[in-house]
């Protein structure tokens, strides 16, 4: 975010980047230093503003629900972010942290995340089974929710945000007029994944 400038967005639309996805991950500033962005919320929104000014670049941001140590408060401030930037897509995800992170680590650390692992050594499937089902949009609980939070209160929040969103008329508007055939099938897509 720090290095997104016209010369550079010039140079990238010139090489023929026509979408960009930017990890955005939370409009709160304590999550985004709590999992080292190492960007300022200002400084993404300048980006965004940045390559919109500069270009016709569609841009998607990508954002994290969920992260440790977030809060409801936390989550609404990341779909009011998200609806604030004019960005042409959207997609929210629900944390899962994976193992070799630094922060599937520090949840195993702490005793807030099974492994899977019993003392005989033994592996209990069923822990990564939902890695499994997870990666594959199934309907199932998140792997792990902050303190205070439901894994049925998570996903709600994911499709209030896909909602919030979507279903603004500036963004309808949007769609509406840059629906290419292709388009109109990652907006049927990305639809369909926020309302089921």
């Amino acid at each position: 975010m720090r290095h997104v400038d016209a010369e550079l967005i010039n140079a990238i639309k010139s090489a023929g980047c026509f979408d960009l996805s930017l990890g955005l991950e939370s409009g709160s500033q304590r999550i985004l230093d709590s999992i080292h962005k190492g960007f300022k919320i200002e400084q993404a929104i300048k980006a965004v503003k940045t390559i919109k000014d500069n270009s016709d670049i569609s841009v998607s941001g990508l954002f994290i629900l969920g992260l440790p140590g977030e809060t409801h408060q936390d989550i609404m401030a990341t779909i009011k972010f998200a609806c604030s930037l004019p960005i042409d897509f959207a997609q929210f995800s629900i944390f899962t942290p994976y193992p070799g992170s630094p922060l599937f680590d520090k949840l195993v650390a702490n005793g807030e995340l099974d492994t899977g692992i019993r003392p005989n050594g033994r592996v209990d499937t069923s822990v990564w089974t939902r890695y499994a089902q997870y990666i594959m949009f199934k309907d199932v609980d998140p792997i792990w929710t902050p303190e205070g939070m439901t894994p049925s209160q998570l996903r709600s929040y994911q499709k209030r945000a896909m909602r919030s969103f979507y279903l603004r008329p500036r963004q309808i508007l949007r769609q509406v007029k840059r629906l290419r055939y292709d388009n109109f099938w990652k907006v049927l897509r990305i639809i369909r994944r926020g309302f089921y």
